[in-house]
């Protein structure tokens, strides 16, 4: 039994994980893996019994490999800012993927194109670096793009850019921000978003 679970579970993230656990997704949730790379969320909860999953990521070589494990989900190959769709979501899940934005104009792009996959009662989920858990270790540049002590550069997220998605974007945080700090190398702080 344990085995099982650990196959079930496998690759999930563990923020996300607890959304499936408070009842946001469920087997008829219809959900949106926006940036999914391998697709390791996207295939957890398609073990979990989710029927209705679209993912897409820029990798082409990525998507061909969650192609490789599932034939139910719908995959395309496209980056945030140029996914298109007339359809809408009940759940999108954006994990690890912003803090790619290239500067402030960059990230709102990306944030309004999942918003537009969005209706009314729809959550996103947002995972990223950020510096809220920091204490102002990092100097960002102009660009909101500083260098961390893991040694890669990240967009952050700040008060500012939290603020904004709110204001410019409608939308507001269904449940308290949670960051965690990684060893005073990053800040990754986990969104959970409705449009307002």
């Amino acid at each position: 039994m344990i085995e099982e679970l650990a196959k079930t579970l496998s690759g999930i993230d563990i923020y996300l994980l607890d959304q499936v656990m408070k009842g946001r997704i469920s087997a008829s949730t219809k959900i949106l893996d926006a940036g999914c790379g391998s697709g390791r969320n996207a295939l957890a909860l398609e073990r979990f019994g989710c029927k209705n999953i679209t993912a897409f990521d820029s990798n082409e070589l990525a998507v061909d490999g969650l192609e490789t494990n599932s034939t139910k989900i719908l995959t395309h190959i496209s980056s945030i800012e140029d996914y298109t769709t007339k359809e809408s979501f009940d759940f999108i899940i954006c994990n690890a993927v912003l803090h790619f934005a290239m500067n402030h104009e960059h990230f709102h792009t990306m944030i309004q194109s999942l918003c537009n996959c969005m209706h009314p009662k729809s959550v996103l989920f947002i995972r990223m670096t950020s510096d809220f858990a920091v204490n102002g270790s990092y100097m960002p540049n102009e660009n909101g793009i500083a260098s961390l002590a893991d040694g890669t550069e990240r967009y952050l997220l700040d008060a500012t850019r939290l603020n904004e998605l709110n204001t410019i974007h409608h939308l507001q945080l269904v449940e308290p921000l949670k960051t965690v700090n990684v060893n005073n190398l990053r800040s990754i702080s986990t969104l959970i978003l409705q449009k307002s």
